[in-house]
């Protein structure tokens, strides 16, 4: 199940609608709110996560709601890997006013090499458990 998981996680709508079920169990009309996203965008997202096993939905009332399938220690990780992810966008903003062109892509270098390493730390845990 992990590996899908982190198969999708590239696609920013996908990251959102992770990012807000990372964090509790969401209806349709919520998951749209939370990511700025249309309900029908967050509908395709979750019919595919769902196809993979990675969302689980049933019903409360009249309204479905949606749960990441995923224990403990994944939902820690993707916590953690939003973090890092939002910190590291606040950072590179606010580097984007004050560095050179030069200075600008030597820390785009090491922000992707910054990403691939969680990746592969990511995947190595997921292929672990």
């Amino acid at each position: 199940m992990s590996r899908y998981l982190f198969e999708y996680i590239g696609n920013l709508a996908t990251l959102r609608v992770l990012r807000a079920l990372s964090y509790s169990s969401c209806h349709l009309r919520e998951l749209a709110a939370l990511t700025s996203l249309s309900p029908a965008g967050v509908s395709d997202i979750l019919r595919r996560l769902t196809s993979f096993g990675l969302v689980s939905e049933h019903r409360h009332g009249k309204r479905k709601v949606f749960e990441l399938q995923v224990d403990n220690q994944e939902r820690k990780y993707l916590q953690e890997f939003f973090r890092l992810y939002e910190e590291s966008w606040l950072k590179r903003r606010s580097a984007e006013f004050s560095l050179n062109a030069q200075e600008k892509l030597n820390w785009m270098d090491e922000s992707l090499s910054f990403f691939k390493e969680v990746k592969a730390k990511i995947n190595d845990t997921a292929n672990n458990s």
